[in-house]
């Protein structure tokens, strides 16, 4: 616009400062927004390089102004508090993560290999004295899972199997240490309403029904029944078991119509659900039938 004024003879001094300052101005702003995006590719490559690093307060805040557009005021923070050294340090950290990775493999590998040892060992040797060898490698496998924070799923299944173990072996003691500390572990990580919580209070209640603590069994094994039928519904084989043990514990109190009904609830799921042929049905109705001969007597 300038060029065409002075070339038409027309120029008007005024309109030519005015022109000028606003060309100026374009250059500063057009200088300044080449800047801000120097800033913004150097500040967006430094966040991304300290990712795997501990954030502190002051990298947070750069972040945080990062995100929100103040490229400036994230750039300083950044000038200001990472050292020159911080490429030596994200290597050393990535080498330290795969040296720890590599040690969780071979923890992991060697926590699979106690347990297939302690599932195997009794029977492969047939010999009921090496109980002690499998507890041993049950519990160290327990002890590897904990201290490399196995994956939940596969922690809770080394506990379940822990636990049966011990129990099929009439070590009602440690099972009951172990189903504690399972039960603990559950509710940390799976919450007060969760199927795992539900097992690990039925086997604490067929651990102190065992042991003759009757009371303290009906407590976990109607726990377990509450939240079975909120989880799985009436019509479920584990609410079955629920109300069978649940039957069990009054038989034993002598509260025999307690008793029938439990037992019978078990045996009306175990029909509906597997059909009147089925071997746990049979057996269902065993037990029913010797609580209704043991309230005549």
């Amino acid at each position: 616009l300038k060029e065409d004024l002075e070339a038409k003879g027309n120029a008007d001094t005024k309109l030519i400062e005015r022109i000028n300052k606003k060309s100026a101005l374009l250059f500063s702003i057009k200088k300044e927004l080449n800047q801000l995006e120097s800033n913004l590719l150097s500040t967006a490559r430094t966040i991304v390089s300290i990712q795997n690093r501990a954030l502190s307060k002051h990298i947070l805040e750069a972040i945080r102004l990062f995100e929100s557009g103040k490229n400036r005021e994230a750039d300083a923070i950044l000038r200001v508090f990472i050292s020159s050294d911080i490429p030596k340090e994200i290597e050393n950290y990535l080498l330290s993560k795969e040296v720890m990775e590599n040690r969780k493999a071979s923890l992991i590998s060697e926590l699979k290999g106690r347990e297939i040892f302690a599932k195997n060992v009794l029977t492969i040797f047939d010999n009921p004295d090496r109980f002690d060898e499998a507890d041993r490698a049950y519990a160290e496998a327990l002890k590897i899972a904990k201290s490399i924070e196995l994956n939940n799923s596969d922690l809770m299944t080394l506990y379940d199997d822990y636990n049966d173990f011990l129990w099929r072996n009439a070590r009602y003691k440690t099972a009951l240490t172990v189903a504690e500390e399972w039960l603990h572990v559950s509710l940390e990580k799976n919450g007060t309403n969760h199927e795992v919580t539900a097992k690990c209070y039925m086997r604490l209640g067929v651990v102190y029904h065992k042991e003759g603590l009757d009371s303290i069994a009906l407590d976990y094994y109607l726990k377990s029944l509450t939240i079975r039928r909120e989880r799985l519904g009436e019509w479920h084989t584990d609410t079955a078991a629920c109300y069978n043990n649940i039957g069990n514990v009054y038989l034993r109190l002598k509260e025999f119509e307690k008793a029938l009904e439990n037992h019978e609830k078990s045996v009306e799921i175990l029909q509906h659900v597997l059909g009147h042929q089925h071997y746990e049905t049979a057996v269902g109705r065993i037990r029913y039938s010797h609580g209704s001969r043991d309230q005549k007597r």
